[in-house]
């Protein structure tokens, strides 16, 4: 398989998820509500933000080891179909929308 373009992504995935979660930030200090939650949230919201960095981090390095782009901008050498990849189409998005989840917990109680 040669992908000579590439996808032709505009703007880089992880910079979507960036911005929206500092969208989220400010209008928590904006509009600030006053709801308590369980502690036990916090635990779980820095859970799941690990466990989306450690997925991340596991699907670089499998990128790396079979020596294709993980940046979507760039051509692609080769498809992955193994592994989590077996089971969905794009886990990387997944793991970016856990990451914002388990921070939404987290500050649910901190803040």
């Amino acid at each position: 398989m040669d992908d000579a373009k590439g996808a032709g992504v505009r703007i880089p995935p992880p910079v979507v998820f960036i911005f929206f979660m500092f969208c989220g930030l400010g209008l928590g200090f904006s509009y600030p509500i006053a709801i308590h939650f369980p502690v036990a949230l916090a635990y779980t919201g820095v859970a799941l933000s690990i466990f989306g960095l450690m997925v991340l981090l596991h699907l670089a390095t499998l990128f790396k080891r079979v020596k294709t782009n993980i940046e979507p901008w760039k051509p692609t050498s080769r498809i992955i179909s193994t592994g989590i990849y077996a089971y969905s189409r794009n886990p990387i998005y997944l793991a970016f929308c856990t990451i914002p989840l388990g921070e939404a917990c987290f500050s649910a109680i901190s803040g």
